[in-house]
């Protein structure tokens, strides 16, 4: 077991809620995204709500769709989320609430609020991918790995590959490779604890 210490916020447990309603520029028609590297809803069962940057309202996702840089997307209970682009791909299930990349930035940049998703990271030259918690930051180049976060901790789980794991300031927490587990409590003065442990459960929803 590795130790290293930061100093880290308590995490705030944002909750998935599902509200309906009529198509806004958070999705668009693959016709009208055309060939750009936007996120693709791949698989979906269960409700599932996104919100564009700078609205307030929700709205219902849709399958196949692309949906616009720096959107917010919402999952609920019971249900399951498949989403792709440019050869990554990431599955959330249950709830769970993410912050897709903005359009510009440098590399793949999610921000992962609460909730367990596992990403599927294509590798490339001179490419960065991270996701940001509320405690840390996962940063690979290409590898598998689940993000889990709720009340008490968050976690990262690698299947494949390396991660890179870093405190909000960029300082180095510690590498995590296949096998190894990653986790930070949600309290003052947490330790970041390295472990062998297998990988959380995902709930069984059949994405359509």
């Amino acid at each position: 077991v590795g130790r290293q210490r930061g100093i880290f916020a308590p995490l705030l447990l944002m909750t998935s809620f599902w509200i309906g309603g009529c198509q806004s520029p958070a999705i668009q028609s693959e016709e009208m995204a055309g060939s750009d590297a936007r996120w693709r809803i791949t698989g979906q069962a269960g409700p599932v709500s996104l919100r564009s940057p700078g609205q307030s309202l929700w709205q219902r996702a849709i399958p196949g769709v692309r949906i616009v840089p720096g959107s917010q997307i919402a999952t609920s209970d019971g249900s399951r989320l498949e989403l792709a682009s440019a050869g990554d791909e990431v599955t959330a299930s249950g709830p769970s609430r993410i912050t897709l990349p903005d359009a510009g930035q440098n590399g793949v940049r999610v921000r992962q609020n609460a909730g367990s998703l596992r990403y599927q990271v294509q590798s490339a030259p001179k490419r960065r991918f991270e996701v940001k918690t509320p405690h840390f930051s996962t940063v690979v180049k290409g590898t598998s790995f689940l993000v889990s976060i709720d009340r008490a901790s968050s976690a990262v789980v690698v299947d494949e590959g390396r991660v890179l794991i870093v405190n909000p300031d960029g300082e180095p927490l510690g590498e995590l490779t296949a096998g190894q587990t990653g986790r930070m409590a949600a309290y003052l003065g947490a330790a970041f604890e390295v472990s062998t442990a297998a990988s959380p459960t995902f709930e069984s929803a059949e994405p359509g």
